[in-house]
């Protein structure tokens, strides 16, 4: 199994796995204060699998290793999981728990309308949080979002094993 598809899955299903907790225990619906850093669990995940990928990377390659052949990978196994990422969240949305867009909308339009927002740009949220929780709208979402955020960590994860030079062990 190639290690990218390896790390992708272990990362996809890490987040998935705590994403459902997160929605069992109602973070973003019941105590959005916490359900705000909720997120960040998922970002350290993904960033672990990351940093486990280029090291076996590195240490698989030796001196061939480069930054171009770490974000490839590190790129690559984002975007393996977020499509498992994106998969279950449209499974839950659409089968496991069909009302609960619903509910966060009704949620995020009170808050609005407490917050003094014109009904014109409480319109305009309505539809583009319909659109980005549509399954094309997640795909683009969850895509993009893991590209952006991923390619970075992927570079600075290649970067610090370059600097580190090959004395670092390798489990196979």
């Amino acid at each position: 199994m190639k290690p990218e598809f390896k790390y992708g899955t272990i990362a996809g299903l890490g987040v998935c796995v705590w994403t459902y907790i997160e929605f069992l225990l109602g973070l973003p619906a019941r105590n959005p204060e916490i359900g705000a850093y909720a997120g960040y669990l998922s970002n350290f995940i993904v960033f672990s699998a990351l940093y486990f990928l280029l090291r076996y990377k590195h240490a698989r390659l030796g001196p061939l290793f480069s930054v171009l052949r770490g974000t490839q990978s590190g790129v690559t196994a984002a975007i393996i999981s977020a499509l498992l990422v994106c998969c279950f969240l449209a499974f839950y949305q659409y089968c496991l728990d069909p009302s609960w867009f619903e509910k966060n909308l009704k949620l995020c339009v009170d808050q609005m309308r407490a917050s003094g927002l014109s009904e014109e740009n409480i319109r305009t949220k309505i539809v583009f949080l319909r659109n980005a929780n549509s399954p094309v709208g997640l795909l683009i979402s969850t895509l993009g979002n893991s590209i952006i955020t991923n390619t970075p960590a992927s570079i600075l994860f290649s970067l610090w094993f370059l600097w580190r030079g090959y004395d670092l062990y390798y489990y196979d």
